[in-house]
């Protein structure tokens, strides 16, 4: 990753570097410890309610799937677009991706696979398609569309020396016709754990958001009115 042949990093030298995703987000260089703090301290305890839920909602997802033990993704985990071998720990760079309108073309990347689940709701949300999970694990996520008629199916996995996510396979569009519904239709996808996310970036902008306005924020942008 960069520099001469025979070159190295290391500690003592910082070097700027920045990746773009395949949307055009940037990768950004990770914050500071006193930047994370600040940051925590100007959200409210809804987000700090994300936190309190994500052991138990990674153990709900894990509980619910169900487990192959080889499929045509996995021979391709080696090929990644992009390995971040040079960096560990504190030094690996934040990922920023659109909450509103993720992308997940091949090679995206996101931070952990917690951010990579929840962008695969929301695009299944705002085009009114579902998914079902065929693998769930800490380093690998694989769905298909329900519809037996579709050919639909996204599989993302931890890049190679590196524990950020990427999706690896996302090549063909849903061919089945989108979820007919109104507006109070309750979406089945719409769980606790991917509704705190959503919220995250309106409570660092307006921490004063109260519950009602939260939600009547969610039915306006995903038309969700009632969530399980």
């Amino acid at each position: 990753m960069g520099g001469g042949e025979g070159s190295a990093y290391t500690r003592s030298t910082p070097v700027a570097v920045e990746f773009v995703q395949p949307s055009g987000v940037p990768i950004l260089p990770r914050p500071s410890t006193a930047e994370k703090i600040g940051n925590r301290r100007d959200l409210t305890h809804g987000f700090h309610l994300v936190h309190a839920m994500e052991d138990q909602y990674m153990e709900d997802i894990a509980q619910g799937a169900r487990f192959d033990d080889t499929d045509d993704e996995e021979k391709d985990e080696n090929n990644d677009n992009l390995v971040l071998a040079d960096y560990e720990g504190d030094d690996l760079p934040t990922i920023e991706w659109n909450r509103e309108d993720p992308q997940l073309a091949e090679g995206t990347v996101f931070q952990m696979m917690m951010d990579c689940r929840n962008a695969i709701t929301t695009y299944c949300i705002l085009t009114k398609n579902d998914y079902e999970v065929i693998k769930s694990e800490p380093g690998r996520f694989t769905v298909k569309c329900p519809y037996k008629r579709c050919r639909w199916r996204l599989h993302a996995s931890t890049m190679l020396r590196s524990t950020l996510v990427q999706i690896k396979k996302n090549s063909i569009d849903h061919t089945c016709p989108p979820r007919a519904g109104a507006p109070e239709e309750k979406s089945k996808l719409a769980k606790t754990m991917w509704l705190a996310d959503a919220m995250i970036d309106w409570m660092r902008e307006t921490p004063s958001l109260g519950p009602t306005r939260l939600i009547t924020k969610i039915f306006e942008k995903f038309n969700i009115k009632y969530l399980t």
